[in-house]
């Protein structure tokens, strides 16, 4: 006899998914914007020029592989932590560290 609340094995494999809650890679729902090598984004409200509308256009094309194409292809960063350089190289407060009583003479 199980305790109450623990899923057995067999129910366990036989229970319903849930269809959104299943998140396997062979499960993912289809992309919510099908892809297109060219984005299509509609500059006629831009109050910029032809030449600076092609211009972005372009840029967008180019690095069309760094924006999202639907919520579940975003990861992680790969970049590195960056160093923010401060006025002082010194930290503000430091813990004081003991020393052993063979270095202490030093």
């Amino acid at each position: 006899m199980t305790r109450p609340g623990r899923v057995t094995q067999q129910r366990r494999r036989t229970a319903k998914r849930h269809p959104r809650r299943d998140y396997r890679d062979d499960n993912l729902p289809g992309p919510l914007f099908p892809y297109h090598p060219e984005f299509t984004i509609d500059l006629s409200q831009a109050k910029i020029s032809e030449e600076e509308k092609e211009a972005l256009t372009d840029l967008l094309n180019e690095f069309s592989d760094t924006f999202s194409k639907n919520s579940y292809d975003l990861g992680s960063s790969k970049t590195d932590p960056v160093h923010i350089q401060t006025s002082t190289e010194v930290p503000v407060k430091g813990r004081p560290y003991r020393v052993p009583v063979k270095y202490q003479a030093q």
